[in-house]
């Protein structure tokens, strides 16, 4: 029976191959996006599980509001862990570590260096809260002493590559020497955190800081395997009360109890390390963080292309029902009962959903380099996995089944009577249907047209929004610390340049992280409090940036009394209330400084687009020291400033490599997870449009193939074309214009949720939706009409000998 199953199935493919060939390709189109999606989610939810108990591994972060700011961070204070573990017993192990700037890294084999990014300091008990394979070295002396570094293979591979590295010294800035003492495996690509470098925290002074309000460390904690994580997180929260009381007092005058009264607060709270990836509310991160809503998001889309894919199939196979009619009847005749037509059916079914599984394999297997340089991943299809094999064959069987079994049960419904006398499609009922499935393919197909176009907006609207400072043309020089009080020296050299045109040193830029504090007006009671962040840059620094000045003026080299004063931004300028701030006077709680606001600056963004623009406080030239310097060079010969610029590093810096960046490009970075998911929702809608429009083209063939009389009978009584191709025309595009209806809620729903990620957005006005419904009715006709011309031009005389 098998065997006879299978001859039938083959003669059939055959037999109708440019169906055969719509269904299959479907299919296959459906199946490759189904598995690469597939990969992507797998991925995205195999982040940190290689940490062995990860399940009991936590992220200590606070939860504050300060006067108007609030929101969660991910740093804590550094006397947290070790209090941890010496008062809480359900607390296992504890560990801090803390991102370095970039380092100059050398060694006895690599005497130039590199730069090195991925340098963190961190606690000795970092190997007992996480897993990290130690392949060389002595497990009881890592970290455990000063000037001592761990670093990864292929760190040990760079640096030492002909000597064993233990033992073995690393140069850093050409100033301080690191011990190496072990080896370890490299960072997994799923891990949230990665670092090259692990150099012993002991080493600096911050380790042995007992500052309970000042939030500088990462801190991350394993429990007992019986702990129960909310207990535990109140028990921090107790430890933490207890030892910030006095100071928190001695600074600001009130207790934690009356200034909460005011509406602020600020506690511990923990993450579970399996959330952190995927679930960060924090306003800040560490490494790589993903987006639970993107997983699903994607889920949905992966589910409805290959749903799509499959009603193609069904709609196909209800739609040439009548060209089989006579088979089934005669089967039936010949004494076949319901249940085998049913599996003769489902058995063609399935062979078409192996050779549709097999093409998408091998097209997966070709685009795979394509598709992890696009999502920045290692994915892979491990055919050598143990659940591999049995994953791809039930999904092939549940595709088979899912496509095929409403046309196999269809099919062999029908009664001798009924296809004998040739009435088997007589009747609107009869293709209810076929049209609702049509409904449902161009619903789909035009969600994600909308979305596409709508993330496609935003982006552009993020691109091309005005900052409030001027990005373009800016080339921002990091490390320029090294250059120690040779910097001055430096810039003006480089001012020399006649393509050079401003230039600032300064401790921040916008895009980078900067710090933060406490103040309030000098009348004020202690607990009504206002958080600015904080800014400083030389004397020229807003020129060079292109920030302009609102009232006031900026801080000048000939006043000795700017030292303390501030110039504030407009949004700082709101959260005291000051009509007119000039002059005004804040302070800092527990410090006798006055600073005078002698400026306001416009406001400028000084964060991605994700954030509402802070409130910043511009401090004197001498507050920070300066790890920037800010160059602003004309457009007229780029190439030939830039490399003014990298000879004139060379003769200051010796043998320390110049590492730059442009201001323009490094905030178009800030949206790369927005752009990927762009790119994705590009690629998806034009093949859930390809694979609607198969399935369309297919049941247009059909119906122009039904209707071939009429159309000839039609001709001969002077029917035009454009008459004859309307006729088609109509049966599908109102189905068009119908989904339309259904998907533009739906969209509508899902973008303004997606929007909410953004401080600045996009309006979501009427003209992104019909715009997708243009899009969708042009694809739609043009398919149509290429077979309704066909038909509608054909020589009547053929059309009424046809069959």
């Amino acid at each position: 029976m098998i065997y006879n199953f299978l001859k039938v199935a083959l003669r059939n493919l055959l037999r109708n191959k440019s169906f055969s060939i719509i269904n299959i390709l479907g299919l296959a189109i459906g199946l490759t996006c189904f598995i690469f999606i597939a990969l992507w989610i797998q991925d995205e939810f195999s982040f940190d599980k290689h940490n062995e108990d990860f399940e009991r591994i936590y992220q200590a972060g606070i939860d504050f509001k300060l006067g108007e700011l609030e929101g969660r961070g991910i740093t804590t204070t550094a006397p947290l862990a070790p209090a941890m573990m010496n008062e809480i017993p359900e607390v296992e192990s504890g560990a801090r570590f803390m991102s370095s700037s970039t380092k100059l890294v050398a060694s006895q084999e690599v005497l130039s260096g590199f730069l090195e990014d991925n340098v963190y300091y961190a606690d000795s008990t970092i190997f007992n809260v996480f897993t990290i394979p130690l392949l060389q070295g002595d497990p009881k002396d890592l970290l455990t002493r000063k000037k001592t570094v761990v670093i990864t293979y292929s760190i040990a591979q760079k640096y030492f590559p002909t000597i064993n590295p233990i033992g073995q010294n690393l140069t850093f800035d050409n100033n301080r020497e690191y011990e190496v003492v072990g080896v370890v495996q490299d960072c997994p690509h799923n891990s949230h955190w990665k670092f090259d470098m692990l150099v012993s925290m002991i080493s600096i002074q911050r380790a042995y800081s007992e500052e309970w309000l000042s939030d500088n460390l990462h801190t991350y904690f394993k429990l007992q395997p019986d702990a129960d994580q909310q207990v535990v997180e109140k028990k921090i929260n107790e430890l933490f009360r207890r030892n910030a009381e006095p100071i928190f007092q001695q600074f600001v005058g009130v207790s934690i109890s009356e200034w909460e009264k005011q509406g602020n607060h600020y506690f511990y709270v923990t993450t579970p390390l399996s959330r952190v990836y995927l679930y960060n509310e924090a306003m800040d991160s560490i490494g790589e963080v993903g987006d639970i809503r993107y997983v699903f998001l994607f889920a949905a889309i992966g589910f409805l292309i290959l749903l799509v894919a499959c009603i193609n199939f069904m709609n196909l196979t209800t739609a040439r029902s009548g060209v089989r009619a006579k088979e089934i009847g005669m089967r039936k005749v010949l004494g076949s009962n319901r249940r085998q037509l049913i599996q003769q059916f489902l058995f063609e079914s399935l062979i078409i959903s192996f050779i549709a599984m097999l093409i998408a394999l091998i097209t997966a297997q070709l685009l795979m380099p394509f598709f992890n340089e696009l999502t920045d991943k290692e994915l892979d299809l491990n055919f050598g996995g143990l659940y591999t094999f049995p994953i791809i064959i039930f999904v092939t069987l549940f595709v088979g089944f899912l496509a095929g079994g409403y046309s196999a049960v269809s099919l062999s419904s029908y009664d001798i009577l009924t296809i004998l006398k040739g009435s088997l499609f007589k009747g609107k009922s009869k293709s209810w249907f076929r049209n609702a499935l049509v409904l449902f393919q161009f619903s789909i197909s035009i969600l994600v047209i909308v979305c596409t176009i709508i993330v496609y907006s935003q982006m552009k609207f993020v691109n091309s929004k005005k900052l409030g400072f001027q990005k373009e043309q800016l080339i921002v020089v990091d490390r320029a610390h090294i250059l120690g009080d040779q910097l001055d020296v430096f810039k003006q050299e480089i001012l020399k340049n006649p393509g050079i045109q401003f230039a600032s040193k300064t401790y921040t830029v916008p895009g980078k992280g900067n710090d933060g504090s406490m103040y309030q007006k000098i009348d004020s009671p202690p607990e009504e409090m206002f958080h600015f962040r904080k800014v400083s840059g030389d004397f020229d620094y807003l020129k060079t940036l292109g920030i302009k000045l609102k009232s006031g003026r900026y801080f000048s080299a000939d006043i000795a009394s700017d030292s303390t004063a501030i110039v504030l931004n407009e949004t700082a300028v709101r959260m005291p209330g000051y009509e007119d701030p000039i002059g005004q006077v804040i302070v800092e709680p527990g410090s006798n400084i006055k600073h005078q606001i002698i400026g306001v600056v416009k406001d400028y963004h000084t964060l991605s687009l994700h954030l509402d623009i802070p409130s910043l406080m511009m401090l004197h030239p001498s507050y920070y020291w300066k790890r920037y310097l800010a160059v602003r060079i004309l457009p007229q010969n780029t190439a030939a400033s830039l490399s003014f610029i990298k000879q004139k590093w060379l003769e200051f810096s010796g043998n320390q490599p110049l590492e730059f960046f442009f201001m323009d490009s490094y905030f178009e970075s800030l949206y790369n997870n927005e752009m990927r998911s762009g790119t994705f929702f590009i690629i998806f809608a034009a093949l859930a449009i390809f694979i609607a429009c198969l399935g369309l083209f297919g049941l247009a063939a059909f119906t122009a193939e039904q209707k071939t009389k009429e159309i000839g009978v039609r001709k001969v009584l002077g029917a035009s074309i454009p008459s004859i191709v309307s006729i088609l025309l109509k049966q599908f595009t109102k189905w068009v214009l119908l989904a339309n209806i259904i998907a533009w809620p739906i969209a509508y729903y899902i973008m303004k949720s997606w929007l909410q990620n953004f401080a600045y957005r996009i309006d979501l006005n009427i003209s992104y939706f019909i715009l997708s419904g243009m899009i969708t009715l042009m694809i739609a006709i043009i398919t149509v009409s290429y077979l309704s011309i066909n038909a509608a031009t054909r020589n009547p005389v053929e059309a009424l000998k046809y069959e």
